[in-house]
């Protein structure tokens, strides 16, 4: 026999809106990003033996989006890219606000690659990502 009053519960959870800050309809709007990234992505070629170490492959613009303060933080999602990333990579920006950031290639790997770049506002409130794509030429 099944509990009217169980049923009813489940009913009224199920029919209830999803309200996330910044979302409209479930779908993430500009005010729950709080960082872009620009460019989208960086491709490089590094010549073994000539090719500087480590090599500057390139910059990204870091914007703060949001109506806050947030702090970043840049993670490759393939650990074993050989990235290293300079100066503002993790800096606190107020809203509007940007810093640019090299990437470099750390000369550590002898294969070709391809991996993305998260960069993650403060506590996981927002992240924007871009690609790297790396030829290495022995």
């Amino acid at each position: 026999m099944t509990n009217p009053g169980r049923i009813l519960v489940l009913s009224l959870a199920l029919a209830l809106p999803l309200t996330l800050p910044g979302c409209t309809g479930g779908i993430p709007t500009s005010e729950g990003l709080s960082v872009r990234v620009e460019p989208s992505e960086i491709t490089f070629t590094h010549v073994v033996g000539q090719s500087p170490c480590p090599q500057l492959i390139g910059r990204v613009k870091v914007t703060n989006t949001s109506r806050t303060r947030t702090t970043t933080d840049f993670r490759s999602l393939s650990p074993a890219a050989p990235l290293a990333f300079g100066a503002g990579r993790a800096t606190t920006l107020e809203p509007g606000e940007s810093v640019t950031v090299d990437i470099f290639f750390t000369c550590a790997g002898r294969t070709s690659f391809v991996t993305t770049v998260d960069v993650i506002g403060e506590n996981g409130s927002g992240f924007s990502q871009f690609t790297v794509r790396g030829t290495i030429v022995q």
